[in-house]
């Protein structure tokens, strides 16, 4: 029995290795994409983030928004919705390549995953899964800088990484080797420094349909924090406590604030990059002995902070607490630690007064 695609190209992630500028463009380009027989999510939809909540356990759903604090319980209800539109499109277009997309999607476990292969084959035998890798340093501030953005403190769950071994093992268990295709998150490795370039070098375009894609389908990047404005948007997190607005919330009260603070970029300490090699040595590892590709060079050559610089001073703090009172008026905030032994100070002197 012959099915519908003829190859199905499932674009796994993971964050901040380009997805959402992958997407966008092949969203922006569907109508093209169609003419030349390939067919890219659902209409209207710029990735598939449905799909991804659908093959997700609940209890997998409810614990990822519970700890990223964008709790949505109608996630399940828009997967299902999705899937429908989905299922719909998949059965009555004339397209006979398939491209789906969501960062989320390598995070799936194994019986997930295979729950997804198995949907994938019901319309082709041919399913390529790809992925993108980047090094462990700039993979680590980007994110440490888009947890600051949506209210989360930057270390507040150890330092950010990817479980490359994890993920890829999952890959290949439920897909097979020969259908995983690994690549690596570098300019350098892009043509023309253009990762939508890179991308749709997979896919049976020529240059003319290439060129005009990425050309007409710019987006403008996710820029991160500087270091000054990471460490103020994290007291500002720290400042606000229980009390801090998440995500979306977050952003409106104060990345414009944040986002002009001007200054280096982001940078590990020594500590911290030595902690970071340790736990990712095994994933980095793992990428060069399977897949023969290397993206640490970036990584190695980065520069560091000073790490006997303190985190929180004088200087982060006064910045945080204007910013907060700025969008936030009437906003109660403790007292400084220095004002508290300030008045300490005060009060001792006061009382070795009037006890003479």
């Amino acid at each position: 029995m012959n099915k519908k695609f003829k190859r199905a190209v499932l674009h796994v992630g993971p964050d901040k290795t380009g997805s959402t500028a992958i997407q966008f463009a092949l969203a922006q380009c569907r109508e093209l994409l169609l003419d030349r027989g390939i067919q890219y999510s659902v209409r209207e939809a710029i990735n598939d983030k449905g799909l991804y909540h659908f093959f997700l356990t609940n209890s997998r759903l409810s614990s990822i928004a519970k700890k990223s604090n964008k709790l949505d319980r109608s996630d399940k209800s828009h997967a299902q919705n999705y899937m429908l539109k989905l299922k719909s499109e998949l059965s009555n277009t004339s397209a006979t390549g398939l491209i789906l997309s969501h960062e989320g999607l390598c995070h799936l476990n194994n019986q997930e995953m295979a729950g997804l292969r198995d949907f994938l084959l019901n319309y082709t035998d041919s399913v390529e899964v790809v992925m993108y890798v980047r090094d462990s340093a700039s993979y680590a501030t980007s994110a440490m800088s888009q947890r600051v953005k949506t209210g989360r403190r930057a270390l507040g769950e150890g330092l950010p990484y990817i479980k490359y071994k994890t993920i890829i093992s999952t890959l290949v268990d439920v897909f097979g080797r020969p259908n995983i295709n690994v690549r690596a998150f570098s300019r350098e490795a892009f043509p023309n420094g253009n990762i939508v370039m890179d991308f749709l070098d997979l896919l049976p375009l020529d240059i003319k349909d290439k060129k005009y894609i990425t050309q007409t389908s710019l987006f403008e990047a996710n820029v991160s924090l500087s270091h000054r404005g990471l460490l103020v948007g994290d007291r500002i997190v720290e400042l606000l406590g229980d009390l801090v607005p998440k995500a979306g919330d977050f952003k409106k009260l104060f990345l414009s604030d944040l986002m002009g603070l001007q200054g280096e970029a982001i940078k590990l300490s020594g500590k911290e990059r030595e902690k970071l090699q340790a736990i990712t040595s095994k994933h980095m590892d793992f990428i060069r002995e399977n897949f023969n590709i290397d993206v640490e060079m970036k990584s190695r050559d980065q520069a560091v902070h000073d790490g006997n610089k303190p985190v929180i001073h004088d200087e982060i703090d006064a910045l945080a607490r204007d910013i907060i009172k700025k969008s936030l008026p009437g906003h109660l905030l403790p007292v400084r630690k220095s004002s508290r032994i300030g008045l300490c100070a005060a009060m001792n002197t006061f009382m070795k007064r009037i006890t003479g």
